[in-house]
């Protein structure tokens, strides 16, 4: 797809190549428009008139070098334009850029609440396997204690019922 500019130096370019370069120093809007444009009145025939000069240019002749100035202008127009239009795009970027880090930022806070929280959990289950292993310890040795007095008890009284005759 060609640019806008390129398409109306390319017009420009026909249009002016059109006229012998020797001959016409100043292109003069009358002399250049030989064809006429058709009128249609009132009783459907059309009539030829020709064009208004006043309508087609806002002076009476336009010199190559003013038509050169002109080209370099609208050439420079959209070229800046073009150019605003990609700063624009960069700010843009920049700003989606700045935005999607922020969002990773949140997503790592999170991701650290959320490790925090599991070590939480980890701990405070850990602290309660850790009772309940003391818990089981000590109900061991406090079993041992009571086997061990229950059979003292028990050859206490065996002891003098078999040795006691």
């Amino acid at each position: 797809m060609e640019l806008p500019e390129e398409n109306i130096k390319q017009k420009v370019i026909q249009w002016y190549t059109h006229f012998d370069k020797n001959e016409y120093n100043d292109i003069s809007p009358s002399a250049s428009l030989s064809k006429t444009v058709p009128k249609q009145i009132e009783s459907d025939i059309m009539e030829s008139e020709e064009p208004q000069e006043e309508s087609i240019m806002s002076q009476e002749t336009y010199s190559k070098s003013e038509i050169d100035l002109k080209l370099e202008k609208v050439s420079s127009d959209v070229q800046h334009g073009f150019e605003k239009v990609d700063l624009k795009f960069e700010q843009l970027s920049q700003k989606m850029d700045d935005g999607f880090k922020q969002v990773d930022l949140k997503f790592a806070q999170v991701d650290l609440k959320f490790d925090n929280f599991e070590r939480r959990i980890e701990n405070m289950l850990l602290n309660q396997e850790n009772k309940r292993l003391d818990e089981q310890a000590k109900n061991k040795q406090e079993f041992m204690y009571w086997a061990i007095g229950i059979l003292v008890a028990l050859a206490g009284i065996a002891f003098p019922i078999w040795f006691g005759k």
